[in-house]
This record gives C-alpha cells, structure tokens and sequence, in this order.
C-alpha cells in the first residue's frame, strides 16, 4: 500500500466511525433512504402551501442547496471533530494540499448525501404534475456540481475557522446566509437590485439558476466552480496567515 493509500484509508476511517449516521444499519436507511423521501414530501406540501409559483423548481433547487449544504457542513464536523481525536495537527503539519485528508473528510458526507438527493428528485417528479423527464435530468445532473461546490465551500470553512475559537461559527454564519442568497423560494429578479448582486457572488447562487432556466447549464456550472475557487483562494490566504502565526510564536493558543 502506497503513502498515500495509506494515509487516506486512516483518515477515511477516522471520518467513518466518528459520523453517528453510520452507526448502525437502521440509522443507515433511515438516514439514506426514510428521511429524504419525508422530506421532499414535507417540501413540496411546504412550498404549495406558502403560494410558491414554480412550486416543482423550487423544491428541485432545495434539494442540491441542501445537498450542497450537507456536504459543506459534513466536511466541517470531521475536520471538527479531529480536535478531540487528536489528529487536527495534521492539517498544520502537512499544509493545507493534504488531498488523502480532504478526500476522506468530504467523501463520507457525500456519500450520505448524493443517495438522499436522488432519492428526493424522483420523488419531486412522482408528485408534481406535468411529470417533466427533462427538468428531471436537468436536476439530476446539477447533482455532482452541488456535490464539488458543497466540497469546496466545506474545506474554505473548516480551514477559515482555523483564524477563530469556534470551528463552526464559519460554517453557522453561511449556513444562514445562503439559505437566503442562494434564490431557492423566491428568484433573484424579486429580490432588490443591491442584495441581487451580492447574492449571485455566493456559493449555490448559480446552481439554483440553472434549475430555474432552459439555457445550457454550463455557463452556470462555470461561473458557480469560479465563485467557489474564488471562495477557496480567500480561505487559503486566511488559514495559512494564521499557520504562519502559529509556526512564528505569535499565536500560541491551539488552532480551536
């Protein structure tokens, strides 16, 4: 076994054992399976009854920002919960490229999460009428782009978090945000001129757009990877000033 196969199977097994969804096979199917179809069922009874115009969209945009969102949140909560493990340091010892580290860290979340968001995309289709095939690919195959921005934005929180005492307060504060940014009830032509372009400079704005149009998808696939690195760039910068800091001796206090 290589280096690297080896340090991503450690790490991929730290990321397993320390998620509580994966503690049994019960939890395993509600988690999977139970819990997203009560979910797209309870969203779209949700949105009909709040006056939601385009009631299938929108419910299709929830489920990639929830699932963009999970994997974002996922990613944190390991890299999190490393500090009580011990193995934090490890972020700090090898820099910021650690792909083994990251993989592991984001491929369990993913995982819970891309099962969930198929799941529910089918059942949007089965109980919204016309059952429109094509707005069902479409959705289906936005799925692996909420999937790489949900990774992208997760490492830029866990890694920005670096410069605070709370490693979620990052991930809390866009967790709020976007759910209002990203346009998923209402489109970003009813918001005001000025909170419009603020929105469509955050993560998953982009991806609810291509839900919401007939246009090809890449030129929203495109301008959402450049926002997203854009995001990441900023986060780098942040995390190793505060590395730097520690390596010098001018932080002392641990990175949490």
């Amino acid at each position: 076994m290589s280096r690297f196969d080896g340090r991503f199977a450690t790490a991929l097994q730290i990321a397993r054992v320390s998620n509580p969804m994966l503690t049994s096979v019960p939890e395993i199917i509600a988690t999977l399976v139970l819990r997203p179809l009560l979910s797209a069922v309870l969203l779209v009874a949700v949105l009909g009854s709040v006056g939601v115009t385009d009631l299938r969209d929108a419910a299709y945009a929830s489920i990639l920002l929830s699932f963009g969102m999970a994997v974002m949140l996922g990613a944190v909560m390991h890299v999190s919960s490393d500090r009580n493990l011990g193995v934090a340091q490890e972020i700090v010892s090898h820099g910021l490229w650690n792909p083994p580290y990251w993989t592991a860290k984001l491929l369990v979340p993913m995982v819970l999460g891309i099962v969930p968001a198929v799941l529910s995309s089918l059942v949007v289709f089965w109980v919204s009428a016309p059952h429109d095939a094509d707005a069902l690919l479409r959705v289906l195959s936005l799925i692996p782009l909420a999937a790489l921005i949900g990774a992208l934005v997760g490492i830029t929180a866990a890694i920005t978090s670096f410069a605070f005492s709370d490693p979620y307060m990052v991930s809390n504060i866009l967790d709020s945000v976007l759910l209002i940014t990203a346009g998923v009830v209402l489109p970003l032509q009813m918001y005001p001129d000025w909170l419009a372009r603020i929105a469509r400079l955050m993560p998953f704005t982009a991806l609810v757009e291509a839900v919401r149009t007939t246009r090809p998808i890449w030129p929203f696939a495109l301008r959402e990877l450049v926002i997203a690195a854009v995001w990441l760039l900023v986060g780098i910068l942040i995390a190793r000033r505060v590395m730097a800091l520690i390596r010098s001796g001018k932080r002392s206090q641990e990175i949490w």
